[in-house]
């Protein structure tokens, strides 16, 4: 049974179960906010809310944000407690007139209406001539989601088949005063504009306040959903809100159900009763009885822990025989299941971990692709706590995407993002980012924490530090420079600079150690003529981290003969839609890659997530 489910008559019961649970595996960042979140979790939970949607009767309603129309009394939806507040951390949120709303509703056997007055310090519009480069699938703006699920049958997040009917539709303010309207189907990653909806978003400048109204007819919520009098359809609300000019992810976010449980499990929603005009306060509308589970179910926990064990028990070997047998068995069991998940959950979960929303972000953690990569991390932990100083050099594959490189000269993250990477920081040297304004593919939460150590930060392009702002220019690299870290390492930043000063969207670097090994991780952009080998090194890398996808890596391969390769971008979620780059690659493309490479003369490796690889010395 799903939390959104039992937290309808079972909340405190259900509280302290979630509770229980979390604290096996507690996430990291919830200890270091606990301070944050001590305010909302010692007040008691909210209920999972019910609204009475009341039908409109012959009121007109014309949607231009004066809301002069609307008739008064009507019940409101309530989007201003403390307890429903997700984000807080850095300073974000300083009280109820810096971000808090409330809205009411009507219906008719049409349409749906809703207004919203969002009390909100600075508004951000969605700037329209913006170039998003991370490839961010919802725009960076201040906004309101609506979440539908007309059959009520969403029991789980994910590639769960029940959510194939949900809606939502994403309203936000562009920079010329217009209102943009966005309905997506999240399971499937796909966007419309609504041909019928109607939605005015305004911002008083004055009085800080937003007001959104809105007219959706029914049947773009869903063609079999029939508006009557008794009928429900269940219902999340959120609002995004950005604090900062320079941030392409929001700071806070308030939701409907946010106050329902310390946990936030994303498939809890509340819920819309439509009654009549002559409906009265004094008779509170009780949800529907949902209907049965008809959709499987997700793998559960025990799926996920066993697959973790068993994929650290295979040593990873070169060539064919690293994707034959048992192994290739549990990478097949794998990669179907992150390939499933849906681009948008994804990009949601990483922009939770970046803006540390630890109680959203454990929501994700329950189950599911998230839930395994915090598993591996959290083994990787304890696998290192007595391995603080490494007497050789290996390299380690951290999940979803990004390696931790380990030399006795110096330990370095290359583009970390996986979860609880800022763990890993009291041994290492240096975090270099290849794509730093790309929020999936870098890790905020170590940044900031590095920085505060004084530990290097590698990137070429600037991007938004929580609490602090845009990366300062000074503190970027320049394409060719060269950067020594811990006893003995040389950095070399690997990338073009036109004629006009700008940079490529990627970079790659050269890692160079006191005896002469080299690892080159060339990214998407990096050439071969902008690696410079030390004289030792007899002209070959002894490690090139490759995305096949790079359309110059047959040529890495063939000029440098490197001793191994090891294959970057697989055994991921999809961050990104398909006809991206870089792209999540499936195992599928594995077996062509290590054919295409070894055929150039180097040895082929795909390590699973948190597998540790021994690199062998030059002369071996």
């Amino acid at each position: 049974m799903s939390l959104r489910f039992a937290a309808r008559h079972l909340a405190l019961l259900v509280a302290a179960c979630v509770l229980a649970g979390a604290s096996a595996r507690a996430l990291p960042l919830q200890d270091e906010k606990e301070e944050a979140g001590k305010s909302r979790l010692e007040r008691p939970l909210m209920p999972v809310p019910v609204y009475p949607l009341r039908h409109r009767g012959s009121i007109e309603i014309s949607v231009d944000g004066s809301l002069h129309e609307w008739p008064a009394g009507l019940p409101a939806i309530e989007l201003s407690d403390i307890r429903q507040l997700s984000g807080t951390a850095f300073g974000a949120m300083r009280g109820e007139s810096d971000f808090s709303a409330r809205g009411a509703g009507l219906w008719d056997e049409e349409t749906l209406y809703l207004f919203f007055l969002v009390r909100d310090d600075w508004g951000r519009p969605f700037d329209t001539r913006l170039n998003l480069p991370d490839r961010m699938v919802v725009p960076p703006a201040d906004a309101l989601t609506l979440f539908f699920d007309p059959k009520r049958d969403t029991r789980s997040y994910g590639p769960y088949e029940g959510r194939a009917d949900d809606r939502e539709f994403w309203v936000g303010m562009t920079d010329g005063g217009g209102t943009l309207v966005v309905a997506w189907q999240r399971f499937k990653a796909l966007a419309s504009r609504p041909d019928k909806t109607r939605a005015r978003m305004l911002y008083d400048s004055k009085k800080h306040v937003f007001t959104i109204e809105m007219a959706i007819p029914w049947r773009e919520i869903s063609p079999d959903f029939e508006a009557k009098d008794g009928a429900a359809i269940d219902t999340q609300i959120i609002l995004d809100d950005f604090d900062a000019p320079t941030d392409t992810l929001p700071q806070t976010r308030i939701g409907w159900t946010f106050g329902s449980s310390p946990v936030l499990d994303p498939a809890i929603y509340g819920t819309f009763v439509l009654v009549k005009n002559d409906w009265q306060a004094k008779f509170r509308p009780e949800a529907p009885e949902y209907p049965p589970a008809k959709h499987p179910r997700l793998p559960d926990d025990t799926f996920w822990i066993s697959l973790q064990k068993d994929l650290a028990a295979i040593q990873a070997r070169s060539g064919r025989e690293g994707i034959t047998g048992r192994r290739y068995d549990l990478l097949r069991a794998l990669d179907d299941r992150l390939a499933l998940y849906p681009v948008l959950d994804a990009q949601e979960c990483y922009k939770l971990l970046q803006r540390e929303m630890p109680r959203e972000l454990s929501g994700y953690l329950r189950n599911g692709p998230f839930y395994f990569q915090d598993l591996v991390m959290r083994e990787l932990l304890r696998d290192l706590e007595g391995d603080r100083k490494p007497t050789h050099r290996e390299i380690i594959a951290l999940p979803g995407r990004g390696f931790f490189y380990r030399t006795p000269d110096g330990e370095v993250l290359l583009s970390p993002s996986a979860l609880h990477t800022h763990r890993l920081l009291p041994i290492v040297s240096a975090v270099l980012f290849a794509a730093s304004r790309d929020p999936m593919q870098r890790q905020d939460p170590t940044t900031v924490r590095a920085r505060q150590q004084k530990i290097p930060v590698l990137a070429h392009l600037s991007f938004h530090v929580p609490g602090r702002g845009a990366l300062d220019l000074p503190d970027l690299v320049k394409p060719g420079s060269e950067t020594k870290v811990g006893t003995g390492l040389v950095i070399r930043a690997l990338a073009d600079i036109d004629e006009r000063g700008r940079v490529p969207m990627t970079m790659g670097y050269q890692i160079t150690d006191g005896h002469g090994f080299t690892l080159v991780a060339p990214a998407l952009s990096a050439r071969p003529e902008h690696v410079q080998l030390p004289d030792s090194a007899d002209g070959r890398i002894d490690v090139l981290v490759l995305d096949p996808d790079h359309e110059m890596a047959d040529d890495f391969v063939s000029k440098f003969r490197p001793r191994v390769t090891i294959l970057e971008g697989f055994l991921d979620v999809r961050r990104w839609l398909d006809d991206s780059r870089p792209r999540s690659h499936r195992l599928d493309e594995v077996e062509p890659a290590i054919e295409r490479f070894e055929k150039l003369g180097t040895h082929v490796l795909l390590l699973t997530p948190g597998q540790r690889f021994v690199l062998a010395d030059s002369d071996d």
